[in-house]
């Protein structure tokens, strides 16, 4: 059976690595796994030492070797550093939503008691200017600190919603 490329994909080898693995031209290899020709002894003998290597790590269970320790070390270091960049954008945008909320009340306060003071009270010309103005004012605020703001920050936060550590790490075990 020619499953030299099947080897060679599992180990991520091109063909001109593994035909210099194996002692031979590349054109060989290429021959022998389109079927047209036959490796010499020597290279048959070290494409079986691969496929049993294969079949034997495969069969083990899943074991973490020191370089692949040292690259899980290294990824917690990064999951780490992300996660306190988001712990900081958190902070950052629950203070901004908080700052439009409270904005945003104050400005509907004082909308109702400018509707109410135009009501109740007939103003004078002074006081129908001044209150013109004041609810040109706040309604560009209460825009500005919106509800389709707030909305916005707190899609924001949720998607910056710190992940598992070890559900990070056992998915990047598993890719």
């Amino acid at each position: 059976m020619k499953n030299s490329n099947t080897v060679r994909k599992n180990l991520g080898l091109t063909q001109f690595e593994m035909a210099h693995y194996l002692e031979i031209n590349r054109s060989q290899l290429t021959m022998y796994e389109q079927g047209k020709r036959d490796l010499p002894t020597h290279a048959l003998v070290k494409l079986a030492e691969m496929e049993l290597f294969l079949l034997n790590y495969n069969a083990q269970p899943n074991t973490t070797l020191p370089l692949e320790a040292e690259q899980i070390q290294k990824a917690i270091q990064l999951f780490d550093k992300h996660q306190k960049k988001l712990e900081y954008q958190r902070l950052v945008l629950q203070k901004k939503l908080d700052h439009l909320q409270a904005n945003y009340q104050y400005n509907i306060k004082l909308l109702t008691f400018l509707n109410n003071k135009e009501e109740k009270n007939a103003p004078n010309a002074l006081e129908k200017s001044w209150i013109a103005m004041m609810k040109t004012t706040t309604l560009n605020n209460i825009e500005a600190n919106g509800l389709q703001h707030q909305a916005k920050i707190k899609l924001e936060l949720q998607m910056a919603k710190p992940q598992d550590q070890t559900d990070f790490i056992n998915n990047l075990r598993r890719s």
